[in-house]
């Protein structure tokens, strides 16, 4: 089954998001990879060794380590958030590898990490941003919904499944702001 999408084509209106006490936020040092590895892997997101990190992250065309953002309490990686740009959608830049640690969230570090991507997408020139999501990621899709994005449907499943989503989550007017890009 493909991901969800969802766009925030308004990067003019940053939304503010303060850092919870306790957390610093930063971007990528060299190191962070165990740490990001720990992260991914508690999120699910498939990435569960620091040689996976290596390979899928710090050796992809779009790493930068200023686009890796990382939250982190007394020294240890918590959560991530990342700032794809990549050449395929000219103008668009890509929310990416998401992640907060279960004992983590709640707190708000979710959205501090995801404001600090669309910001840096902002600042890089681009228009919108990208994100590709799953069905069951339904506290990060009510997230992105508040920080503005908006379902995109990019196959023949995505209409029903934001209709599912939307009504599991309270939030009919999610199908009413989809963008059809079939």
């Amino acid at each position: 089954m493909s991901q969800l999408w969802m766009e925030k084509s308004d990067l003019a209106n940053v939304p503010n998001a303060e850092t919870p006490h306790g957390y610093q936020v930063r971007t990528f040092q060299p190191g962070d990879e165990e740490g990001l590895a720990h992260v991914y892997a508690a999120s699910q997101l498939g990435t569960e060794t620091a040689a996976a990190v290596r390979e899928r992250m710090l050796d992809h065309p779009c790493f930068r380590p200023e686009r890796i953002f990382v939250a982190t309490v007394d020294d240890r990686i918590v959560g991530t958030a990342a700032a794809w740009i990549e050449d395929k959608d000219p103008g668009v830049g890509y929310l990416h590898m998401v992640g907060v640690m279960p004992e983590c969230r709640g707190a708000g570090i979710g959205r501090v990490l995801t404001v600090r991507a669309i910001g840096y997408t902002r600042a890089e020139g681009l228009v919108a941003q990208r994100l590709y999501t799953d069905d069951w990621r339904e506290s990060a899709i009510r997230l992105y919904l508040a920080l503005g994005y908006r379902p995109l449907y990019a196959d023949d499943t995505h209409p029903e499944r934001w209709r599912d989503i939307a009504g599991k989550l309270g939030a009919p007017s999610a199908t009413a702001m989809a963008i059809d890009l079939r």
